[in-house]
């Protein structure tokens, strides 16, 4: 992904310290991210009580993963959560990120 995009995640905070893999990435726990930028989609999953659904650009997956492998992995120190990704998808591209957010940018929902 060149130039400006967006990256959304969501997850239930059970996960947190977790290490998921992308390719069979059915939790009980909310987990959810996407990434876009203008009206492009690029890739997105999203799973919850062990259902998955995912798609890269237009192609949707109901019940897989649009990850062929990969994992991410979701921490939290006492100033900001990391997510780093790092996988392949089904149509062979490779993706690698490494987020910090700040805690003070997270919001909490009950």
């Amino acid at each position: 992904m060149g130039g400006d995009f967006h990256g959304r995640f969501d997850l239930g905070t059970p996960l947190l310290g977790s290490k998921i893999d992308l390719a069979k990435p059915a939790v009980k726990h909310q987990f959810s991210f996407g990434f876009s930028s203008g009206n492009d989609d690029f890739f997105g999953l999203d799973s919850f009580e062990n259902s998955v659904h995912s798609y890269i650009a237009d192609v949707q997956y109901e019940n897989e993963s649009c990850f062929s492998s990969g994992y991410i992995i979701i921490g939290k120190s006492d100033k900001e959560f990391t997510l780093s990704l790092v996988g392949t998808l089904k149509n062979n591209k490779q993706v690698a990120l490494k987020v910090a957010i700040p805690e003070s940018e997270i919001e909490y929902w009950n």
